[in-house]
C-alpha cells in the first residue's frame, strides 16, 4: 500500500522536520506494509525501519505517479491554511491544496489533514478556497482550539478533531537545564511577509538589547540564538548572526540548524528561559516546561498561549518588540520566571497520537 504525505519538507525547517518525523513515527504503529511517498526538497531526517520514497515538490510526473499509486493522501502538520503575505503566492498554494483534495476524492482516495493549523481568512477568495478544501477532507486533525473555531465559523467542523501539533508526540532525551542560559529564536518577519528586509533591523536591535539586558543581570548568564530555519530565502541564520554581532559578547553563541529535530528540542530543554518568535521554538520550550516569552507575529503563537494557559506577561506583540519593550520583559522573566510558565503543563494534556478513522479499510491492518 502506498501513502502520499505532502507538506513543506526538506527545506531545513526544524518545525516541519519535527512534524514529519513525529507523523511517520506515529503512523508506523498503525499502518503496516506501507510505502510512504513524501514530497520533499531534499532528504529529511526520518525514523528508521520505514519504506520511503522522496518525491520532488511541485507539479511533476513524479508527483503524479506517486499520487496515482497511493490509496491515501495526508497533508502533514503546519499552518497550511492562511491568507496573509503575498496574495498571488497564497492563492496559488491554497488552490493547489484544493485541487489535490478534490482530485483525490474523485479518485476515491482518503484525504487526511493531520495536525494542521487554520487561521481565520479575511478575504472572500481565501475563505472560499479554505472552506471548500476542508469540506472535501475525510478527516481534519487540528492542532489548536483557534483552528477548531475557524472551522466551526465556516460550518465545516463535522469531520474535525482537536489534538496537538504533531511535535507534541516527538520522543527525545531531555538534557539537564543550564542555569542562566537564555534561548532565543528570531526570524526576519518583515522580509518574509512584507518584502522589507530593512525593517528587520528593528528586530535586530530589539533582540540584541534584550540579550544585553539578560547578560547584565549576572556575569554567569549566557545566551544562545537557535536557528530553526537554515535554508534561504526564509532562513533565520542571517538575522541571528546579525543579532549576535550586535551584542558582541563572548557569552552569546549561535546554535545552527540540526537535521535531527530531536537534538534541537533536547537543546532547548537545556535553557533556563526562552524568548521565542518561531512557533516551534515556543512549542519546544513549552514541551520542556521552560519559562518563556512568546512573540505574537501570527495567530498560531496566540493560540499556543491560550491553549497552554500562559499568563499575559508571556506574550508580547510584534509592535511592542519593535518599540523596545522586550528588554524590560526579559529582565522580569529573569526575576519572576514563574509568571512565564504555562498553567497547563504539556505532560498533563498530551493524549494519544491522533488516529485515522476506525472504519478505514486498510491493507495489512
Amino acid at each position: 500500500m502506498d501513502v502520499l504525505v505532502m507538506g513543506y519538507y526538506g527545506w531545513n525547517n526544524t518545525g516541519d522536520d519535527a512534524m514529519l518525523y513525529s507523523l511517520l513515527d506515529g503512523l508506523k504503529e498503525t499502518l503496516s506494509d506501507v510505502r510512504f511517498n513524501i514530497t520533499a526538497a531534499s532528504e529529511p531526517f526520518l525514523p528508521g525501519d520505514l519504506d520511503v520514497r522522496i518525491v520532488p515538490p511541485g507539479i511533476s510526473p513524479a508527483l503524479l505517479m506517486a499520487f496515482l499509486r497511493s490509496s491515501m493522501v495526508i497533508l502533514g502538520g503546519g499552518t497550511h491554511f492562511f491568507d496573509y503575505g503575498k496574495t498571488s503566492s497564497r492563492i496559488m498554494r491554497l488552490a493547489q491544496i484544493l485541487i489535490m483534495t478534490l482530485t483525490a476524492r474523485l479518485t476515491r482516495k482518503r484525504v487526511y489533514f493531520m495536525g494542521v493549523g487554520i487561521e481565520r481568512p479575511v478575504h472572500r477568495w481565501s475563505k472560499f478556497l479554505i472552506k471548500n478544501t476542508c469540506r472535501l477532507a475525510s478527516k481534519i486533525v487540528v492542532r489548536d482550539s483557534n483552528s477548531m473555531r475557524v472551522l466551526s465559523e465556516m460550518g465545516v467542523n463535522e469531520r474535525a478533531e482537536l489534538s496537538h501539533d504533531l511535535s507534541f508526540f516527538l520522543k527525545y532525551e531531555k538534557r539537564r537545564r543550564k542555569r542562566g542560559l537564555l534561548g532565543v529564536s528570531a526570524m526576519p518577519y518583515f522580509r518574509i511577509y512584507g518584502g522589507d528586509g530593512k525593517k528587520d533591523e528593528l528586530l535586530v536591535r530589539a533582540f540584541a538589547d534584550a540579550i544585553r539586558s539578560w547578560l547584565a543581570l549576572d556575569d554567569e548568564n549566557t545566551a544562545r540564538l537557535f536557528i530553526f530555519n537554515g535554508r534561504e530565502p526564509n532562513d533565520d541564520r542571517r538575522i541571528s548572526m546579525r543579532i549576535a554581532r550586535e551584542v558582541n559578547d563572548d557569552r552569546v553563541r549561535v546554535e545552527d540548524y540540526r537535521p535531527d529535530p530531536r537534538e534541537t528540542i533536547a537543546a532547548v530543554a537545556s535553557c533556563d528561559a526562552f524568548v521565542a518568535m518561531k512557533f516551534h521554538a515556543a512549542l519546544f520550550a513549552y514541551l520542556n516546561d521552560v519559562p518563556e516569552i512568546i512573540v505574537e507575529y501570527a495567530a498560531k503563537n496566540r493560540a499556543l498561549v491560550e491553549d497552554a494557559g500562559f499568563g499575559r506577561n508571556a506574550i508580547i506583540d510584534l509592535d511592542d518588540v519593535c518599540n523596545g519593550e522586550l528588554s524590560g520583559r526579559v529582565e522580569d522573566l529573569y526575576r519572576n520566571p514563574e509568571d512565564y510558565m504555562a498553567a497547563r503543563r504539556a505532560s498533563e494534556i498530551r493524549g494519544e497520537f491522533p488516529s485515522l478513522s476506525d472504519d478505514l479499510p486498510l491493507e495489512g491492518r
